[in-house]
């Protein structure tokens, strides 16, 4: 591991070589078009007398230029190491990942891997390979083919293929296909239909999903509304409202949405809800938020959130499927009261399941060099999701200290001490993590 992260630190400290006269035209060097970035992050908890070591790299390359070249090539990818050895397969771990439930200790997954035809004809993109479909609200992970055409005031697209599961060893009997179609007819509107329908067979049956997708966007003065509708199997699943205003003048923004789920829904197949396949069962819910920020001058600001979420016709809390109520309000200052220092100050208010929570929390980084930050804070979270292994704790009370050190012009380095205290337990974790731009 420190080899890597001393490889990374060496490129960017290495001078550079002497310039050299070149005579004649210079061949192309393919590498020139390579653009991308490798992170590393190494990452060792531990509670009570247990403990877990890992060592997580995530490689983004880019080939080639889509404005200019004919062809491009994208990939992302992330490995993963068990360090110690300890895969918590069997029994009870407060450490236990999905990882954990392959017979190794090294683990890769492939997020994407495709490749662009740019501009054969005006307006028109051919994509193959491993992809993610951004033009869906879902963001569907798909293998297969994308045609894509932008016009003036058209867009349209169609995509076929087998739905990407990265924790299934068959993809016998899958299959997805659909399409969208999205105008602009006139001056910040923007009106869309879009439909999927995924076939995914995996250890928790046969899924056959069809939804249907229509949204709509308009501008007027300050102000931009969204809202989409879907309906899934000929049903009704759920709408989604959204109003967004940005007064520059006032340095204020504000944002308030609200989503309606309208029946009982069980397990859909992974592609399209990977969330739904393991909780089994969601509620229907009513769910509103409101957001404001709002600048106070050069230095300072607050930011203030509201969000509720309340089942409709007599639902019932079950795991990971909630009722609660959270307000926060957040001020904050920047370069205040010496230069390079940042403040961050919360309060918290909590409701679920018939208790009251009051917290609070405080972020802190100071510039101590023009390259190097330090950081310390703490926080407070009802519900939580780990980002690296998806586990959810509930009551975290997490505290932190941090270190960030720049070497230009594209590496960085990231040091981490964490303690997180929890309904189960009392966690640690140090981290390092380094990244490189290439």
């Amino acid at each position: 591991m420190f080899q890597g992260f001393a490889l990374v630190l060496c490129l960017q400290q290495e001078s550079p070589l002497p310039a050299r006269e070149v005579i004649g035209p210079r061949e192309p060097n393919p590498l020139e078009q390579v653009e991308g970035s490798l992170s590393m992050k190494y990452r060792a908890r531990w509670t009570g007398g247990q403990s877990d070591s890992d060592l997580y790299e995530f490689l983004q390359l880019r080939i080639g230029d889509p404005a200019k070249d004919p062809f491009t090539l994208s990939s992302s990818s992330r490995f993963a190491e068990d360090l110690d050895g300890h895969q918590h397969g069997a029994g009870y771990s407060p450490f236990a990942s999905l990882d954990d439930a392959y017979a190794r200790r090294s683990t890769a997954r492939l997020y994407t891997l495709y490749g662009d035809l740019n501009q054969p004809l005006p307006g028109l993109q051919l994509r193959g390979g491993r992809q993610v479909l951004d033009e869906l609200p879902e963001a569907i992970p798909m293998d297969g083919g994308t045609i894509r055409f932008t016009g003036q005031w058209l867009s349209l697209g169609a995509f076929g293929g087998v739905p990407v599961n990265l924790f299934e060893s068959s993809t016998r009997g899958d299959a997805m296909y659909g399409g969208w179609l999205e105008v602009d007819p006139w001056r910040r509107a923007l009106f869309r239909v879009e439909e999927l329908h995924i076939r995914d067979e995996n250890l928790f049956g046969l899924f056959d999903n069809n939804l249907l997708g229509l949204s709509a966007e308009q501008g007027f003065g300050d102000f931009r509304a969204q809202a989409r509708y879907t309906n899934l199997q000929g049903e009704n699943r759920d709408v989604t409202g959204r109003l967004t205003g940005t007064f520059a003048d006032l340095g204020l923004i504000l944002n308030a949405q609200v989503t309606y789920l309208f029946a009982h829904e069980e397990a859909l197949s992974y592609a399209l809800d990977p969330y739904s396949t393991f909780l089994m069962a969601i509620e229907p819910y009513v769910e509103w938020t409101v957001r404001a920020s709002q600048a106070l001058g050069a230095a300072f600001g607050v930011d203030l959130v509201a969000t509720q979420r309340k089942f409709v016709r007599g639902s019932e809390d079950a795991t990971y499927n909630h009722e609660f109520v959270h307000a926060s309000v957040t001020p904050h200052a920047s370069d205040w009261p010496i230069p390079g220092l940042s403040i961050a100050l919360s309060a918290d208010y909590w409701r679920s399941t018939g208790n009251d929570y009051w917290t609070s929390g405080a972020d802190l980084s100071i510039k101590i060099h023009p390259l190097v930050t330090i950081g310390a804070g703490t926080s407070y979270a009802l519900y939580s999701i780990d980002a690296l292994t998806g586990e959810e704790h509930d009551r975290v009370r997490t505290l932190y200290g941090s270190l960030r050190w720049k070497f230009p012009p594209h590496s960085v380095l990231d040091l981490r001490i964490t303690q997180e205290r929890n309904s189960i337990d009392t966690f640690y974790a140090f981290e390092v993590g380094a990244r490189h731009d290439f």
